[in-house]
């Protein structure tokens, strides 16, 4: 590890983070409408704006959630409230239907998640879709420590009816399913 960096270097390696960040935004929005397809429901345009910018919270963050190591517990606190960060940001631009979306999606179908432990019909089902999606994206896209994850059949599996409403879910394992497919 390179102790001192040139400011020049940090901000390209900084910009290099954040076309990621945009990248993995594409391909939630994307995953987004597919799941609203399946499922049936509209895809409406709050929830094309939160999928688009539902981790802009994380900027601060960029340069410890790229890290190959293991997140310190100070990390992981500061990285919990990337939700509501995102959702103030999104209401000071005045899209307060999307910032409800955007706070609400790292909420479990178990009641396990943040920021505010909602569980199941507590977490609007916009926010539902998202998490879906913004699981199936990050299960398919590699990250800087490792590939695309080797199971995300599985993985999608043991989220549902914990991590994500099992409706979502079994949406999400469709859209796996027929991406593995020849």
């Amino acid at each position: 590890m390179q102790l001192l960096r040139s400011p020049a270097a940090d901000a390209v390696e900084f910009l290099r983070l954040v076309e990621e960040l945009a990248t993995h935004h594409r391909r939630v929005r994307a995953a987004a409408a597919r799941l609203c397809d399946l499922l049936g429901v509209p895809y409406t345009r709050d929830l094309d704006v939160a999928a688009g910018l539902h981790d802009l919270g994380k900027l601060p963050l960029l340069h410890v959630v790229s890290s190959p190591r293991s997140l310190l517990p100070s990390e992981w606190d500061l990285l919990r409230l990337h939700p509501l960060a995102s959702a103030i940001l999104l209401q000071a631009a005045g899209l307060e239907g999307a910032a409800r979306i955007a706070a609400a999606h790292h909420e479990h179908w178990d009641g396990a998640g943040y920021p505010n432990g909602l569980a199941r019909e507590e977490i609007p089902l916009p926010a539902r879709v998202l998490a879906g999606a913004d699981t199936l994206a990050a299960l398919m896209e590699p990250r800087p420590y490792r590939r695309a994850h080797q199971n995300p059949t599985e993985e999608l599996r043991r989220a549902a009816g914990r991590q994500l409403d099992p409706e979502v879910a079994r949406a999400a394992l469709y859209i796996v399913r027929q991406a593995e497919r020849p």
